[in-house]
């Protein structure tokens, strides 16, 4: 199998020599209506709970500790704290509610996992060239790119250019940078939660809301999507890019690339 980058022949990595790292956001607003996906990184959820023991650390996660805006709809509710049977819990008589689940933004690069890089012909109608390599290459190419990546950020950074939310005080060389590779799950990006999921699944749950931003719904399964996520930590915080993309020195992967 191999990796392929569908793009146009003037972006070409070895035309241009650069390669452009997108966002989240960016996808949400993107020019190409090809490619363009209005609910990027986003999840719907619709709880249903009836007398339910919520343990306290998990009604808070599911509100705030993902690296997500969270939007709380409460239907209806009917809860109390006296007399529950587990100590760090409340109970809920009766809950309906409508949770939206917005990632933060990440810098992210797409790429299609095909049996051939001239499987790629057509995907994208606008496109009119493609890069690829053997899918052995994953990590390592996911690497050079990260670094090259990491200097272009810590270069603009000492510039004075605002490239994360709240990054006053960040003294760029102590950035640390982690790269994630995964699948896209083609999966409809909206689920009910009853007592349940909440009793035999909350593993499931969990991971859901860590996997928000490889969820897209069945009709971008065509494109076969394998996603980097590049991150980057000050002090062990994730910070959050405020710009949509960046544009990158690209590595020598001559020695990678399909000929």
């Amino acid at each position: 199998m191999y990796l392929v980058k569908s793009c146009y022949q003037r972006d070409h990595l070895l035309v241009s020599g650069t390669i452009k790292i997108g966002s989240l956001n960016e996808y949400k607003e993107h020019e190409e209506s090809q490619i363009v996906d209005a609910y990027e990184g986003t999840y719907d959820l619709h709880i249903k709970l009836e007398n339910y023991h919520m343990h306290n650390h998990l009604w808070n996660y599911l509100n705030f500790h993902h690296d997500s805006l969270v939007m709380l709809n409460i239907n209806s509710m009917d809860y109390y704290y006296k007399e529950v049977l587990f100590q760090g819990c409340f109970f809920i008589h009766k809950l309906d509610a409508s949770i939206t689940l917005s990632n933060k933004n990440r810098f992210i690069f797409c790429m299609s996992r095909l049996q051939s890089g001239e499987d790629a012909i057509g995907m994208f109608n606008n496109y009119d060239s493609y890069w690829s390599f053997n899918e052995k290459h994953a990590w390592e190419v996911g690497d050079l790119i990260g670094k090259s990546l990491k200097r272009e950020v810590i270069n603009r950074l000492k510039q004075g250019e605002q490239i994360f939310e709240a990054q006053e005080g960040i003294n760029p060389d102590k950035i640390e940078a982690k790269q994630t590779l995964q699948y896209i799950d083609y999966t409809p990006r909206s689920k009910e939660l009853t007592n349940i999921d909440f009793y035999t699944n909350q593993n499931f749950i969990l991971s859901l809301f860590k996997k928000i931003k490889f969820i897209k719904p069945a009709k971008f399964s065509p494109e076969k999507e394998i996603r980097y996520v590049f991150d980057f930590y000050y002090n062990d915080k994730l910070l959050h890019p405020k710009i949509n993309f960046i544009i990158i020195s690209a590595p020598n992967l001559s020695f990678i690339l399909k000929k």
